[in-house]
Order: C-alpha cells, then structure tokens, then sequence
C-alpha cells in the first residue's frame, strides 16, 4: 500500500486493448445468431409469398350481381336454383360449354388425369384458360391447349381458379 501512495498514478483502463478475445467471440456469435434469425423470416416470407394457397371450402357469398348478370344472359343463374332436377338441367345446359378458368401458380399441364401422365407444358400465373371437362373425382380439370385449341389437356383443379361450379361440366374420359 505503501507503494500506491508513493506514486500519485491512477490505473486507467486501455480502451485499445479493453476488447479480449472472449469478448469478439462472444459478439461474433451475437451477430450469427441474429443474422440466422433474420434470414429465417426472410425465408419464411418468401415461401409464403410463392406457395400457392389451397381454396376455402366455404362458398362464396351470393350477391345480387350473379342473378342480374345471368338474367341478362338470358340463362337461370346456378345458385339460384335449389331442387337438384333444377341443378341436373343446369349441368346440361351447360355441357359442351366452356367455363372461363384462372391459373393460380404455374400449374403443369398433362396429357392425362395423373401424376404421372406427361407433362406438355407449364401455364403462366394468372393465365387464362377454357375449362371444358372434369374428371369423375373432380379432382382434375380439363382444358384446351391455349396454344392448339384443337388439343384437350388436363390441370388439377386446386391450381384453377373457374368462373362458375366446375361440378357443372362433363365428365370427361
């Protein structure tokens, strides 16, 4: 103690050297952390953004501009009707006619109702097709090549957004 009082020094930290090797690794791992979870919301994001997003299952509610519009057509509107002979009539009154259909994503379009027919091409989001058939399970749509309109493929209905009740169209083979 004897020796402090001799020397009127105070001990003052360096702040050069204040930074020890635990410190840095400490910080660097700070930042890592950090920047992992960014890029886990980022990612999140990105895949929210591209993923398409299945239908609800609740119908659409009706409005009065359904009705007003096919009237104008000269045709009974679908939701209109609420006997099934009525809903059978609809079906084939509407058959041979196309329904108007949206692609939702980038569907692929097939030869065939299956996975693992051919695919013959890829339609472009937002692009507009004629729905003309289903398949029995309803679980494809049938279209015409808007490329060759002579040519008929197929698309899953989850990837289809259709002006109307794709359960009106034909069954088709």
């Amino acid at each position: 103690m004897a020796s402090n009082l001799d020397t009127d020094k105070r001990t003052v930290p360096d702040f050069e050297s204040w930074e020890s090797p635990e410190t840095r690794i400490r910080w660097e791992r700070g930042l890592a952390i950090v920047a992992g979870m960014i890029g886990v919301v980022l990612t999140f994001f990105f895949v929210m953004s591209v993923l398409p997003f299945a239908a609800s299952d609740e119908p659409a509610p009706l409005t009065g501009q359904a009705t007003v519009r096919a009237s104008v057509q000269g045709t009974a509107a679908p939701a209109a009707q609420a006997t099934p002979a009525a809903a059978t009539q609809a079906a084939q009154a509407n058959q041979g006619a196309a329904l108007p259909g949206t692609s939702r994503a980038i569907p692929n379009v097939r030869r065939a109702p299956d996975l693992t027919a051919q695919i013959v091409r890829q339609l472009s989001q937002g692009q507009k097709v004629d729905v003309i058939g289903r398949s029995t399970d309803n679980q494809w749509l049938q279209i015409l090549n808007p490329d060759n309109r002579a040519e008929k493929l197929w698309v899953s209905a989850d990837m289809l957004d259709v002006s109307g009740d794709p359960k009106t169209l034909p069954e088709a083979r």
